[in-house]
């Protein structure tokens, strides 16, 4: 299969490459933001994929990647259909298969929200974060404001 081959249901994500399913997340999280943006998404899942977790779906990016409710993009046009003739397209390919060079601009962060959804999740007083759910509040330890989202990290992670 092809680099951002047309696909037609989610299930069919389970059969691209590693290479082919991190261009997509990172593409359908962060079309419209700089390749540092970019980046940022890429590093959150190897970062995800390094702490070989099963909270996180595991060592491997497609475990990471296809973990249920993790990432919001896998649900969206864009994951199956990227438009492969894009900047954006090929910026998140080129970051997809060139991992190993890129600087990381996120440190250890292991989540990113929208810049609008931080803003409701996050008490800059306390400076503590509520995961969406309302379950945990958690102090953070570490955040980078990229374009349009923020990447963070939470204590005890």
């Amino acid at each position: 299969m092809a680099y951002g081959e047309p696909l037609k249901r989610k299930s069919q994500l389970e059969d691209c490459s590693s290479t082919d399913l991190l261009a997509r997340i990172i593409y359908a999280e962060a079309e419209g933001e700089s390749e540092e943006g970019k980046r940022g998404v890429a590093f959150v899942i190897k970062n995800r994929k390094d702490r070989d977790s099963r909270e996180f779906g595991g060592n491997t990016y497609k475990g990471v990647i296809l973990k249920k409710s993790q990432f919001s993009a896998v649900d969206r046009d864009e994951m199956l259909q990227p438009d492969t003739s894009s900047r954006s397209w090929k910026d998140s390919l080129d970051i997809a298969k060139n991992m190993s060079k890129k600087d990381n601009p996120i440190g250890d962060c292991l989540w990113f929200n929208a810049d609008w959804m931080w803003e409701d999740q996050y008490d800059r007083v306390e400076n503590t974060y509520t995961f969406p759910d309302g379950s945990k509040v958690h102090r953070v330890v570490e955040m980078h404001e990229i374009g349009k989202h923020v990447f963070f990290r939470v204590k005890g992670y």
